[in-house]
């Protein structure tokens, strides 16, 4: 489970700008960095992450 945890929290870092990357930097978990994400644009939906994420996994979000 880590690993995957590592792998995730890797794209999504991959897969944003620097600013985000700052904010999101110090997240341990990809759920983590996901919920920060969705917090500061609300605009990002579940879906949009999934996609931003690609198709290393369908990431699932549970709140």
């Amino acid at each position: 489970m880590a690993s995957e945890n590592s792998k995730l929290l890797n794209t999504i870092f991959s897969n944003v700008d620097m600013e985000q990357f700052k904010v999101i930097s110090m997240c341990e978990s990809a759920k983590e960095a996901c919920a920060v994400l969705l917090n500061q644009h609300e605009d990002i939906t579940a879906l949009n992450l999934n996609e931003m994420i690609g198709s290393h996994r369908n990431f699932e979000l549970n709140y």
